[in-house]
């Protein structure tokens, strides 16, 4: 393939502006849930309510990488969807159950999926800058997994940092994607 083929087929990521405004409210709304729990943690008040939210907010991503497919036609973007939708239904089923185990494995995975996601979307639009956030929401992951609770709260920052950078980098990808599909 030539690069100028590379470059319109890497070009369908981005080609509906629709899927990227989705996955932009689905990380600024990712953003405020690990904010709130942040602040719960450094609190010691967890509020347990906030999983409801993180569940329809993953069913939101999972929709964004679903429409990602479906401009792509990539698998991945479908397998990382598919994770995520898992993930959200997990997340409402142990809130009303009363917790699960696997949903926390689930969790993680499904924020390194969205990790992966902005990295993907920085490949293809290098002026997004979105490698270093994409990395930050993915250590942030890795130090939240820690069980010492210093780490673990500076993971949490990390993730909540990467998340308001995504979301506000993902807001100039989404006015580069409509000006390219002829602002439709």
């Amino acid at each position: 393939m030539t690069s100028t083929g590379f470059y319109l087929e890497s070009r369908k990521i981005i080609s509906d502006h629709r899927c990227i405004k989705t996955l932009s409210t689905g990380v600024a709304m990712g953003f405020f849930y690990f904010l709130m729990m942040l602040f719960g943690y450094l609190s010691g008040e967890p509020l347990p309510v906030l999983d409801l939210y993180w569940a329809v907010t993953k069913l939101i991503l999972a929709y964004s990488l679903f429409c990602i497919y479906k401009s792509t036609g990539k698998g991945k973007h479908a397998g990382g969807g598919i994770i995520i939708a898992a993930s959200a239904f997990l997340t409402a089923w142990g809130f009303f159950t009363g917790g699960n185990p696997i949903a926390v494995l689930m969790d993680a995975l499904s924020i390194a999926v969205i990790s992966l996601v902005l990295y993907d979307v920085s490949k293809v639009v290098p002026e997004a800058n979105l490698e270093k956030p994409a990395g930050a929401i993915f250590l942030g992951l890795m130090f939240s997994l820690v069980s010492q609770t210093t780490i673990a709260a500076l993971g949490l920052l990390l993730v909540v940092i990467g998340m308001v950078y995504s979301a506000n980098r993902l807001d100039f990808v989404y006015s580069l994607s409509k000006r390219l599909s002829g602002g439709t």
